[in-house]
């Protein structure tokens, strides 16, 4: 996602292991996680291989939690409580002093929408959310 690993390039399952310290069943499972989620091509003799992704592409990945939330939000709407939107309000004027100060490169917008979210009763949907965040930010 930082543009460490140029398209093309060719991922080793033991290397990963072993710079990981796992053994290769986990580097399998996230090759194949990374295969699902269009990041890297399984190529049969050559294994693993990155992705060029285009524009349109990385657009549609950013799409995918944007949706989840507005969902997660919609369902929270009958159940929140004053102290939810000050926590959405203290979250917003951390984001936008973030972005005052040019740091906002690694923000998910989940960072201001979880804390309005708690009485959605979605925690799969939460979890997911979280989850995509935090790929977008190692």
């Amino acid at each position: 996602m930082q543009g460490e690993i140029k398209d093309g390039e060719q991922l080793r399952q033991g290397a990963a292991a072993q710079e990981f310290a796992v053994s290769r069943i986990p580097v399998r499972e996230a090759l194949r996680q990374l295969e699902v989620e269009g990041l890297i091509t399984i190529v049969p003799h050559r294994g693993a291989v990155v992705s060029l992704l285009s524009c349109d592409e990385i657009e549609k990945l950013f799409e995918i939690p944007a949706i989840l939330e507005a969902e997660v939000l919609r369902a929270s709407i009958p159940n929140l409580k004053v102290s939810d939107l000050k926590k959405t309000e203290q979250a917003l004027d951390h984001m936008m002093r973030r972005f005052a100060r040019r740091r906002h490169q690694r923000m998910g917008t989940s960072q201001l929408a979880i804390p309005t979210c708690a009485g959605a009763n979605r925690p799969q949907f939460i979890n997911v959310i979280r989850a995509i965040n935090y790929k977008k930010h190692i």
